[in-house]
């Protein structure tokens, strides 16, 4: 198993745009890819413009496929330029 949580700021006046195209992305990220056995986005209600996602794969090769894919290409540029800086990504291990 290879998971990741992706913790992104996103500039308040972007944030209706950022929340349609992760939506979409999530969505196709469920459709498309039997790796990925988990992709949630999460918005923190303390801090609003806080976005994190939790994924989760079955395999390294499974997130390389992920990042490989088509709507992963395409959508991540666009929703980078809404972001206010650069996005954290922390490999996590699961333990139960």
């Amino acid at each position: 198993m290879y998971s990741l949580i992706v913790t992104m700021i996103v500039r308040e006046a972007d944030r209706a745009e950022f929340e349609r195209q992760v939506s979409s992305l999530a969505a196709r990220v469920r459709a498309q890819e039997p790796g990925a056995l988990a992709y949630h986005v999460l918005r923190s209600r303390a801090e609003p413009t806080k976005y994190r996602v939790v994924e989760i794969y079955a395999s390294k090769d499974a997130f390389k496929l992920h990042l490989a894919s088509e709507h992963v290409r395409a959508a991540s540029p666009a929703m980078q330029a809404l972001l206010s800086g650069t996005a954290e990504v922390e490999v996590m291990e699961p333990v139960a």
